[in-house]
């Protein structure tokens, strides 16, 4: 019998990738794995993405530079 694909514990995105949308996916996610942290970064601080990612149900909103330390952190918030 095969296996199912094991979901994440915590998904984390950047909001800007080659080719690809960070909310588009988030929005994605969301819909297939409600349940699912999902934990937005990004290197440009936009007050409007922020708002934007929290309202498609993002876990978190972090800004790069982050300390990793409070990455962790927030990670392990998640549960």
């Amino acid at each position: 019998m095969p296996s199912r694909p094991k979901t994440p514990d915590v998904l984390l995105s950047d909001i800007r990738m080659p080719g690809m949308d960070g909310l588009a996916l988030l929005k994605q996610i969301k819909q297939r794995h409600p349940m699912l942290p999902v934990i937005i970064m990004t290197a440009h601080s936009d007050l409007d993405a922020a708002v934007s990612a929290y309202q498609q149900g993002a876990f978190d909103y972090l800004p790069k530079p982050f300390d990793i330390d409070e990455a962790v952190a927030l990670v392990e918030s998640c549960h």
